[in-house]
């Protein structure tokens, strides 16, 4: 048996060293099997009992490394540092180890560094350390961030013509609904009219890069989605997705021969390492599927409603410090005057700007207005979580440079703004908001360094930053019944920020 190379020869399988056969196209080596059936008449059951004592499942991870690729380092798997927080368990679950998950640092839009994963690829390469896979994420649940998925396909396509092979998987648990912005309708469906003289949100679609990364996804080796965040189903659901089904065949404990039926989910049970669960996650994901269809007429009518009252918010929060307010806002994701490098007056223009056309509107008016639509388009985050953080300004005006107590701050601010145990403080919490941190050892120190100094700290020592976000899931958050809601919640949080500032410079 011959097999195709990286390089565009071919060579006798057999003969290959171990190397490798570590780095063999993933297509190829998932067709070996089917080759063994068709070209040389072998069973799938004679295939099955011959391979079962070398799979990992059989072996276990450590004697299938020590039998098979001794003499190479620990393999790894790299993704971005705005990963959830189950893949360092998945790697320590799975024998890999946590410490083998290669943090991928990102840019300044929290989007993955592809300068640095080139740099750990190379750093694979030279060392002959096999890399199992690159986890690219496509809507962070803390930035709302989508990673280069274009790019880093195109980057595989380079190390593998040099010899080192890997999965891309993207996690789109949080932000895979979003592609049902760009699926059309199979049927057409007329939507009602607005009547009542109410204020309509209109569905803004997604920027040009986060379309071309959606477009990338039929290139992606794996995908996992999850319908209990952006599919609004209250149920602990989730899909895993192959782009090459027989994938599923190396997760599978019991050999598929023994299901006989022509379905493909009638043996779905045997993949995974799951075992029964209720039937009600998957009724109602199949339910809302039916209902609300993961087009442009369902799912894409809401999140795109959602995506314009996102933007709407990051806006009112950008401008809702006036200038002799005690406070500023920085958020993560700059305005695009900033982004562009312009002068400081030049951003301050712009805020004012963003303020009386945008954050002061109701939605008829700024649809209206071309120039402030098109602004509104490049504001915020990828998706529809916005990340941010406050400094305080002294006594004397002056703005803290004490980043220890910046954290603090932010820390108060999110006490004031968060469920607790006491009934009575719940009832009395006019807005909720979360809060996380930025830790340079995992965003990169240029990241944090960076966002340290746009909030006027000093930034000499590097410190854990807190941070704020806050996540915009509601369509309806600016077409209310008496309008744009979104001035409400930003008085309550002014106060609540004032009454903590208020705190602070009394100590």
């Amino acid at each position: 048996m011959t097999v195709p190379l990286n390089d565009g020869s071919r060579a006798q399988l057999i003969k290959l060293d171990t190397w490798i056969l570590l780095n063999l196209n993933i297509d190829v080596i998932l067709n070996l099997t089917t080759r063994m059936e068709n070209e040389y008449g072998i069973s799938s059951q004679d295939i099955t009992n011959a391979l079962d004592p070398y799979l990992l499942q059989s072996m276990g991870f450590a004697s299938f490394s020590r039998e098979f690729v001794s003499g190479f380092l620990e393999p790894v798997v790299m993704g971005c540092s705005t990963k959830h927080y189950s893949w360092p368990k998945n790697a320590a679950v799975l024998g890999i180890g946590k410490d083998n998950f290669i943090n991928i640092s990102i840019d300044m839009n929290a989007r993955m560094d592809v300068k640095h994963l080139r740099t750990e690829l190379d750093r694979c390469l030279e060392r002959r350390q096999p890399v199992i896979m690159v986890v690219v994420v496509l809507g962070s649940t803390e930035e709302s961030a989508v990673d280069p998925l274009s790019e880093v396909l195109s980057t595989r396509e380079e190390y593998r013509k040099a010899g080192l092979e890997f999965v891309v998987h993207v996690d789109a648990a949080w932000g895979g609904y979003f592609a049902s912005l760009l699926r059309k309708p199979e049927n057409n469906i007329a939507r009602k009219t607005n009547n009542n003289n109410l204020q309509d949100t209109p569905v803004l679609q997604l920027s040009e890069y986060v379309t071309e990364q959606y477009k990338a996804l039929p290139a992606a080796d794996s995908i996992t989605i999850d319908p209990h965040k952006a599919g609004y189903i209250p149920y602990p659901a989730g899909g895993l997705c192959y782009r090459n089904s027989c994938m599923r065949n190396l997760v599978a404990f019991l050999a598929p021969e023994v299901y006989h039926s022509d379905s493909l989910d009638a043996s779905m049970g045997i993949y995974g390492i799951e075992g029964s669960k209720p039937g009600a996650a998957a009724a109602g994901v199949y339910l809302s599927h039916r209902i609300i269809r993961p087009d442009q007429s369902g799912y894409g009518q809401i999140l795109g409603k959602a995506l314009f009252n996102s933007k709407r918010f990051y806006a009112a929060i950008v401008t809702m410090a006036e200038p002799d307010d005690p406070f500023i806002v920085v958020p993560v994701q700059q305005i695009p005057a900033e982004k562009q490098g312009k002068s400081q007056k030049e951003i301050e223009q712009q805020l004012e700007y963003i303020r009386e056309n945008i954050a002061n509107k109701e939605n008829d008016d700024l649809v209206n207005d071309p120039e402030a639509m098109s602004l509104l388009k490049e504001l915020g985050s990828d998706q529809i979580i916005i990340t941010y953080a406050f400094n305080f300004k002294n006594k004397d005006g002056k703005l803290n440079t004490d980043p220890v107590l910046v954290n603090n701050f932010n820390k108060a601010i999110f006490k004031k703004l968060s469920l607790s145990a006491d009934p009575d403080q719940t009832q009395k919490t006019p807005l909720i908001i979360t809060t996380s941190e930025f830790d340079p050892e995992a965003y990169g120190e240029n990241f944090v360094r960076n966002f340290m100094a746009r909030l006027g700290v000093n930034h000499d020592s590097l410190l854990t930053m807190n941070f704020i976000s806050s996540t915009t899931m509601s369509p309806w958050l600016t077409a209310t019944r008496d309008g744009n809601f979104i001035p409400t919640l930003i008085k309550d949080f002014r106060e609540a920020i004032l009454t903590t500032v208020s705190d602070f410079t009394e100590q």
